[in-house]
């Protein structure tokens, strides 16, 4: 069995995926540089698992994540692990002491471990990367003394050694990472209708209610006036989906189906937004949708 992470080796993702790897004693490890890359290997069968991070407790829920899955109904979560977010201050084996001016790490980790970095290092110069691991990496390949925060496993990835131990500024700090499968837990069914199948077939009703008038409010009433809005509002949203799921059909780029998908899935969620802030639309189109 294949199991998809996002890399690269050192990362957060690796310590879940190992984790998981362990638990069930099997599975060949493959690496996706971004969390669309695994989940769609997933779709398309080239992988039959993927752990990717869920939410994180300080920084929120990881929309690239939650947008693919909604919008992806043949996307299951099968289980899920929890791993406590730990930063090491990360310096070459053969460092002597030498004043550190650079600290390079994620933008996230940077911000996560502000306290010390005041406090320890407060003339250091802080320098963003796109990873903790690529942090490591670069500290690993460097001649100057300076020093990543990442996580423990990066430094036994690229054989550093730990200066500051656990350097975060809340010893709480967790994430959640899930597997993901096309035969687990049916997490669309439960964050809305509009996540759904199902969903879209309901919009595709609700196109032809503004012209029939099947609503139940009054003609002419303020209610009925701000209804007819609102559903032609979804209407002409529902249509730009459409055509950009077209476009999507026809492209062959990741980079640019990455993009298409992004913008429909914001587009869903502004008829979310109009559905669930107009009580009459929203009761018709839980009606409907039972039907």
């Amino acid at each position: 069995m294949k199991i998809g992470y996002l890399g690269p080796e050192g990362t957060f993702s690796q310590q879940a995926v190992l984790l998981y790897q362990k638990n069930i004693k099997k599975g060949e490890l493959v690496q996706y540089s971004n969390i669309y890359g695994a989940l769609e290997a997933v779709i398309k069968g080239e992988i039959e698992e993927c752990v990717v991070p869920f939410e994180n407790s300080i920084e929120g829920t990881v929309t690239s994540t939650i947008d693919l899955l909604i919008f992806t109904p043949e996307l299951y979560i099968k289980g899920e692990m929890i791993v406590p977010v730990l930063e090491d201050f990360l310096v070459r084996q053969d460092y002597a002491g030498e004043p550190i001016t650079k600290i390079l790490s994620h933008p996230q980790a940077l911000s996560q471990c502000a306290g010390f970095l005041r406090k320890h290092f407060p003339n250091a110069s802080l320098h963003p990367t796109n990873s903790t691991a690529e942090a490591a990496k670069m500290v690993a390949q460097s001649t100057e003394p300076i020093a990543s925060l990442s996580p423990r496993q990066s430094a036994r990835v690229y054989g550093l050694k730990a200066l500051f131990e656990g350097v975060q500024d809340d010893e709480q700090n967790k994430t959640r990472f899930i597997v993901v499968n096309p035969h687990g837990y049916n997490y669309c069914r439960y964050t809305g209708i509009l996540t759904t199948a199902e969903g879209k077939r309901v919009l595709k009703q609700l196109k032809g209610e503004v012209k029939e008038n099947k609503f139940e409010v009054l003609e002419g009433t303020t209610e009925a006036t701000e209804e007819q809005n609102n559903v032609q509002r979804v209407n002409n949203i529902y249509s730009e989906v459409e055509a950009l799921e077209n476009r999507l059909k026809l492209v062959k780029s990741n980079k640019l189906k990455y993009k298409l998908q992004d913008q429909i899935n914001r587009k869903m969620k502004e008829i979310a937004k109009i559905i669930l802030s107009d009580e009459l639309l929203y009761l018709q189109f839980m009606k409907e949708s039972k039907e």
